[in-house]
């Protein structure tokens, strides 16, 4: 986007097609406006903890023992998908049929 000033509307026509809105903000001057919004689905991980117990028995030549035993694992698992919500709108100032400008918003902007 930091090209365009200096470049022709019939350029930025040509490349950005008809935009969504134009402003006249002053004599003289127009703000052609673009948006495009979108959404990803991006998969979601959870942790999962499993705790285990048990005991043991151990038998050898001097006798026996006997004990127990708790512990944890956590492993990370699937727990469906998010929608995660991508825009942008941007704004061109057009003078003389020439960019005069660009501004924009957004958080999925290309510069």
């Amino acid at each position: 986007m930091l090209t365009w000033p200096g470049q022709t509307s019939a350029h930025l026509l040509e490349r950005w097609g008809q935009p969504l809105a134009i402003y006249q903000p002053t004599e003289g001057k127009l703000i052609w406006e673009y948006r495009k919004s979108w959404t990803n689905a991006v998969p979601m991980m959870l942790p999962s903890t499993t705790v285990h117990n048990g005991s043991m028995n151990a038998y050898g030549p001097r006798g026996a023992a006997f004990g127990t035993y708790t512990g944890t694992s956590t492993q990370m698992v699937p727990a469906g998908t998010i929608g995660i919500h991508n825009w942008c709108t941007t704004r061109f100032t057009i003078q003389n049929d020439r960019v005069l400008e660009v501004n924009w918003e957004g958080n999925a902007c290309e510069a």
